[in-house]
């Protein structure tokens, strides 16, 4: 009872002191310069504090402060977390060229990936992942769902509500499970998001954001989320690790469409443009929550496929070539439902993010 309360307390306590430091910063954020200016395509039409992750990962902080004894659990990826921060920071203030934050971005995953707990060494096939193929493929995972949730900062609520969305299912696994280490990171983890909500979530169609997550929030999110996905798929209840990628799925599938139609533009894999599936609903409808709405309609039906996936025991590569076939399904929707902007590679300023 006693460590039920703690961890009520944790997450009220990781609500009001992102809320807290989000007030105490925002006037702060504007002296420095750590602004999304307006200007372009953006929807904005004043300085914008880009102070979300800094803010988040302070109530992260707060939370584990009623928990010490968690603290030691998840030393690891606090340093990575931190050093994510600092990158993040940095990109928003001088804008960082994509090579230097992918080199970061690898350091923080090998901080992470090193520690025991955020390798993965089980697909779910017939043997093992041997340490000098699961080391290698844990980084490169860790650095695809940091990209894929940066990718997706482009309006109000759309990246962080995917994100909550995304660890009520990785709840449900952990609970599931009785995996304490990593219920009680999700839980924490969804305050400090809903204390940043307060400030992000558009209420009303014509709703403008107080405050911006910034490269550092979109970035710490993805990396706290893809080690949940590790730690849930390697110590839980999922007999088949594989089916984890159904329950983060969205943002995977989005940046690997985004990935195939630049390549066949004859553009740049990580070259910045206006088609992401936030653009693309926008473009057909100005009402700032509809993104969120068909964020959530998607993410519980990716779930919904991996629990049923689970509950007929279907082998870890039927589950990873559905997950493929998905994929082409879900590119081919996209691109007949919605009129691409333009073969081109347009200049990307989204509204949420620089």
């Amino acid at each position: 009872m006693l460590e039920h309360m703690d961890l009520i307390l944790a997450c009220l306590l990781a609500v009001i002191c992102t809320v807290y430091f989000i007030k105490i910063f925002m006037p702060v954020s504007i002296r420095i310069g750590l602004v999304d200016a307006p200007g372009g395509r953006k929807e904005h039409h004043q300085e914008t504090p880009l102070i979300g992750g800094v803010c988040i990962f302070l109530g992260l902080v707060a939370g584990f402060i009623v928990i010490p004894h968690s603290i030691m659990l998840y030393k690891a990826l606090f340093a990575a977390s931190v050093f994510i921060i600092i990158v993040g920071v940095l990109d928003d203030l001088h804008e960082l060229t994509a090579r230097k934050k992918f080199i970061f971005q690898i350091l923080a995953a090998l901080v992470v990936v090193l520690d025991n707990h955020f390798t993965i060494v089980n697909l779910g096939f017939t043997s093992p992942v041997p340490t000098l193929i699961g080391i290698p493929f844990s980084i490169l995972c860790v650095i695809a769902f940091i990209n894929s949730i940066n990718m997706m900062d482009g309006e109000d609520g759309y990246a962080a509500s995917t994100v909550l969305f995304e660890l009520c299912f990785l709840f449900i696994l952990a609970f599931n499970a009785q995996n304490p280490f990593s219920m009680h990171l999700i839980l924490i983890t969804a305050s400090t998001i809903v204390g940043f909500l307060c400030f992000n979530f558009p209420t009303s169609k014509n709703f403008h954001a107080k405050i911006f997550m910034g490269d550092a929030g979109s970035m710490l999110l993805g990396l706290v989320v893809a080690c949940l996905a590790i730690h849930v798929s390697q110590h839980s209840s999922l007999s088949k690790p594989a089916n984890i990628i159904w329950f983060i799925g969205l943002p995977v599938l989005d940046m690997l469409r985004l990935f195939a139609f630049r390549i066949l533009s004859k553009g740049r894999p990580f070259q910045s443009d206006r088609n992401h599936l936030h653009h693309l609903i926008r473009r057909s409808n100005q009402d700032k929550r509809l993104p969120i709405l068909i964020s959530f309609i998607l993410t519980c039906l990716l779930g919904l496929i991996g629990l049923t996936l689970e509950m007929l025991d279907f082998s870890s590569l039927s589950s990873v070539i559905l997950f493929i076939l998905t994929l082409f399904i879900y590119s081919f929707v996209i691109s007949w439902r919605f009129a691409w902007s333009s073969p081109s590679i347009l200049p990307e300023c989204p509204s949420s993010s620089p």
